[in-house]
């Protein structure tokens, strides 16, 4: 009834329509019901109406949803590590989750959720044969939550259905390693048309970050407090980023990957970054390098001019900004100054590069040095 009121207030009369775990469930009643509505239906890790989602193992399954019911909101690694296996080492991801926790449900309406997506196995699955639409079913090989193989159950007793599986762990393909492949599958039989992958090259400046001292801070103040700490950096972080034009990459741990068009407005971003987060007690170290970079589709970035920016980042000192030699020589004649710090051999790479540390505002630039 929801899925009929918003699509008449948006006034779709048809639609393609998505449901993904127990999102596949309200899918498949609701193309039985409303065929009329529907012009294709994708079922992705969906259980069986009419058949326990906990039939492979019941008391695993119970085990499995009391625990992320009990830590629901305080600790989501449990969660992740069971809905999406891919990103058990995922810092960024994991605080992700527990905010997205915190802030959407309390645990007594997760548990009323998960007894509503139970409850429906009180149903029979014979309305199946009712769904009219062209079907897409799709499971994860390795889907913990869901048994994959519910999708042969589904596909067999749907009359327009064909099946695929995806080679990933993960209940949410959508957050794991293979979500292009996956979600190219799904816009592909959606639209008709394989999309295809395009990289294109660009020049860019990107910048590598790392808090200084991650561990010990854990150690000294545990992990919930040092989790807080992450959020504000975090937050902090994607502030100061779109003040400057940055386009946040990813996460990578305790530091960020971060590109952005131009040097000056990387210089910019990692002083200002480097300056609020002081304020928080946390400290940095930060490398920047430019060169031509490969956007990958997921609009993650490679290259040579990545990995040297974080081989420099890696041999900058505690709280100290180095850039390489390209974007000390990109900026000569502006504002910003560079203190040289000599020739440095960095990992993977033959010759040894001259990096310079930016110096705090109003100090001169100091020896030219060797242009490399």
């Amino acid at each position: 009834g929801d899925i009929v009121n918003v699509m008449d207030a948006a006034g779709l009369g048809r639609a393609h329509v998505f449901g993904i775990s127990e999102g596949g469930l309200m899918a498949q009643l609701f193309a039985a019901r409303h065929p009329d509505r529907v012009d294709r239906l994708v079922l992705a890790n969906s259980g069986i109406v009419g058949i326990d989602p906990g039939s492979r193992s019941e008391p695993a399954i119970e085990a499995s949803w009391e625990r992320v019911i009990r830590e629901w909101g305080r600790d989501a690694r449990f969660f992740v590590q069971w809905f999406s296996p891919s990103n058990v080492t995922n810092e960024s991801l994991l605080r992700w989750c527990e905010r997205l926790q915190r802030l959407s449900a309390t645990q007594a309406e997760v548990a009323r959720q998960i007894a509503n997506v139970i409850g429906l196995s009180a149903m029979t699955s014979e309305f199946l044969g009712d769904i009219e639409a062209p079907t897409l079913v799709a499971n994860s090989s390795g889907d913990q939550v869901v048994d994959p193989e519910s999708g042969y159950f589904l596909a067999e007793r749907i009359p327009n259905a064909r099946r695929a599986v995806i080679d990933s762990d993960d209940h949410f393909f959508f957050m794991g390693d293979h979500w292009l492949e996956a979600m190219s599958l799904v816009v592909g039989f959606l639209t008709g048309v394989a999309p295809s992958e395009r990289r294109e090259r660009l020049f860019a400046s990107v910048v590598f970050t790392d808090i200084v001292g991650s561990t010990a801070r854990t150690a000294a103040v545990g992990d919930a407090a040092w989790r807080a700490a992450l959020d504000d950096h975090d937050r902090i972080a994607w502030a100061v980023g779109d003040r400057h034009g940055g386009k946040i990459v990813k996460s990578t741990g305790d530091g960020l990957l971060v590109r952005f068009d131009s040097p000056s407005a990387a210089i910019g971003f990692c002083r200002d970054l480097r300056t609020e987060l002081e304020r928080l007690g946390l400290h940095i170290r930060a490398g920047v390098h430019a060169g031509e970079i490969e956007m990958r589709a997921n609009q993650d970035i490679m290259g040579v001019a990545v990995n040297l920016a974080a081989r420099v980042e890696q041999s900058a000192p505690d709280g100290a900004i180095y850039v390489s030699s390209t974007v000390r020589d990109l900026l000569l004649g502006g504002e910003t100054h560079f203190e040289d710090k000599g020739l440095h051999t960095l990992k993977g790479f033959d010759d040894r590069w001259r990096l310079y540390e930016l110096a705090e505002e109003g100090s001169m630039l100091r020896s030219p040095g060797l242009l490399r």
